[in-house]
């Protein structure tokens, strides 16, 4: 409620290439633009993704590789928003390999690092467990499933600043540059290190 003036979301996504959530609440999408930090109207979600003929209530999404996954009971839709189209409808058992039924929730695990590979891992979740899935040639294929506890493993450092790792580990590091009001939208790039306690 503090971040965006919802009492509560049913679910939500990140566009990262437009810089906006997209919040579900009670069947309705809410824009909350990141870069002006408001948030637009509530629309309908069957007129906010076009073509969805059902009107049954939206369990869970993401947005990934330029596309929504909507999941809707056992059925997933890709939707694309560039488009504004529906792309594919699938049985949730099609798209993610050994998938429960009626989960619980979805999202993308910046970070649980899958070393020198970009894309990350993506987890199910249904009753406290995890389900892990890595994305391979247009589907998710199951890689384990435990008890999920959140473990918040990022530091963000200000320019010119000094850092000695606490640990050995794989590290991932994100370089961010800021886009501006008169041109350009920023950029991010990162790389995976194997780094040793006390690397500056």
């Amino acid at each position: 409620k503090d971040i965006v003036g919802l009492d509560y979301i049913d679910s939500g996504f990140y566009n990262y290439k437009h810089n906006y959530l997209g919040l579900l609440k009670d069947n309705n999408i809410y824009k909350y633009d990141l870069f002006t930090k408001t948030l637009g109207p509530p629309i309908i979600y069957t007129k906010y993704f076009n073509g969805i003929k059902n009107n049954k209530s939206i369990k869970t999404l993401f947005y990934f590789n330029n596309l929504v996954y909507i999941f809707i009971e056992n059925t997933i839709l890709t939707y694309n928003l560039n488009k504004d189209a529906i792309i594919n409808e699938y049985e949730s058992g099609e798209l993610f390999e050994k998938i429960p039924e009626n989960i619980d929730g979805i999202f993308i695990n910046y970070n649980d690092i899958n070393q020198n590979n970009p894309i990350p891992y993506i987890y199910v979740l249904k009753n406290k467990n995890y389900y892990k899935y890595q994305y391979i040639e247009s589907k998710f294929k199951f890689i384990e499933s435990n008890i999920f506890k959140f473990e918040h493993k990022n530091i963000i450092l200000t320019n010119n600043t000094r850092y000695k790792f606490k640990k050995d580990g794989v590290y991932r590091i994100y370089l961010v540059g800021g886009g501006n009001t008169y041109g350009g939208k920023g950029g991010l790039i990162f790389n995976d290190y194997n780094l040793k306690k006390n690397d500056i």
